[in-house]
């Protein structure tokens, strides 16, 4: 059979379906020990990788989070999820907004405090807008906490039916919101030394920011340095509810008569309001217990000496702030040592703006301060003082 297999190749062919080219092995088996095949060497135990793995994701996390907070904070245009946490209301009108990052928001707040006044914005999803807030200063307790980040913002409902207001306020607690920033407005100087500030309403919030820059983290002595004198200007008596006053000299404000026009909260929408430069009265004090926006500016004050002084003026108690009550506050100043001017912002819608320092005004598709107006031109103007600066925020 091998013979003829050899001899008729294309019978092995079907014999053997491999083809002709099979090797044709004898029916006997050798007895010749064949070669041994060399053994496939053990795969390497995979623990060593996986320790390697394991450190390059640390490091890469690592560095992504530091990377991810440096990006952020140069490009503050990137939104970020926020959680709502609670809302304290403060008046009928207004509350007290508190929210914290989502894991993974990329926390970059806490250098900012030291910067001056700021703000972030909040965007309205469902038309797409953005809005501007200012953050209220933190409290003694959170700047040292593992939620240092958290933010807080007074904001009022708006009776008009603002937008983005009217959505916020609607928001119930553990909502998101989207929010990008920081936006530094204007920077206080640690060689700013006398500051006065006009408010108006919500504008407290970055009164409240300027005197945290000012103050927090210095010595008695570097303290006794500055002066900051708020004046705040409100339409509600609840909006200041249990303001408590320093001296009665700081609460002077002007009584409704039928002299000078001055700016009021009704003036917005009528100009019958007139008050007269020369005649003083003294806010009544309120009996209840004060909200949370006067807690935190009577700790401020109980914090920082007779270095801050808040003065309140209600149109709901006809006291209002003009020409008078600026002079009265820049004379307060006088005494303080400084190597830098004067400086005099002004906080809170633009009629409020306007009436005291002018309007600010639009160019090159950007707002700007606009020249000097208003009650602010008149006093500076009569008094000379070419070395206060004025700032509209």
């Amino acid at each position: 059979m091998l013979r003829r297999c050899i001899a008729r190749p294309s019978i092995c062919t079907r014999l053997h379906p491999r083809g002709p080219s099979a090797i044709l092995r004898p029916r006997w088996k050798s007895t010749k020990p064949e070669p041994l095949q060399p053994i496939a060497s053990a795969r390497p135990p995979t623990s060593r990788k996986w320790q390697a793995y394991v450190v390059i994701g640390v490091v890469g996390f690592t560095i992504g989070s530091w990377y991810r907070m440096i990006w952020l904070r140069k490009n503050p245009d990137s939104f970020q999820a926020f959680q709502l946490i609670s809302k304290e209301p403060v008046s009928s009108t207004a509350s007290i907004f508190t929210i914290k990052p989502k894991p993974r928001a990329g926390t970059v707040f806490s250098p900012t405090w030291k910067e001056g006044i700021w703000n972030v914005q909040f965007k309205q999803p469902q038309l797409q807008i953005v809005r501007a807030y200012t953050p209220l200063p933190p409290l003694p307790d959170e700047l040292d906490a593992d939620d240092s980040d958290t933010l807080r913002f007074l904001i009022r409902k708006d009776a008009r039916g603002g937008e983005m207001s009217s959505y916020l306020h609607r928001l119930p607690a553990g909502a998101t919101i989207e929010l990008r920033g920081p936006h530094v407005e204007y920077p206080i100087g640690d060689d700013v030394k006398n500051v006065i500030f006009i408010a108006g309403g919500t504008g407290i919030a970055p009164a409240m920011q300027v005197a945290h820059a000012m103050f927090d983290g210095l010595s008695i002595r570097q303290k006794s340095e500055k002066r900051l004198h708020i004046l705040w200007a409100n339409r509600k008596t609840e909006d200041c509810t249990g303001a408590t006053f320093d001296t009665k000299d700081e609460v002077n404000a002007a009584v409704t008569t039928s002299g000078s026009s001055a700016w009021s909260w009704t003036s917005l929408f009528s100009s019958s309001a007139q008050i007269a430069n020369d005649t003083v009265v003294e806010m009544e004090k309120s009996s209840e217990q004060p909200n949370a926006v006067m807690r935190q500016l009577d700790n401020l004050k109980s914090q920082h000496g007779g270095n801050l002084a808040v003065s309140y003026f209600v149109d709901e108690q006809n006291t209002y702030i003009h020409t008078g009550t600026i002079e009265k506050s820049l004379s307060s100043l006088t005494g303080a040592a400084s190597t830098e001017k004067t400086q005099i912002i002004i906080s809170g819608p633009p009629g409020f703006i306007t009436y005291l320092a002018g309007p600010k005004i639009w160019q090159d598709g950007e707002e700007k301060q606009g020249p000097l107006g208003g009650r602010l031109a008149q006093v500076l103007g009569k008094d000379g003082r070419s070395d206060v600066k004025v700032w509209k925020v």
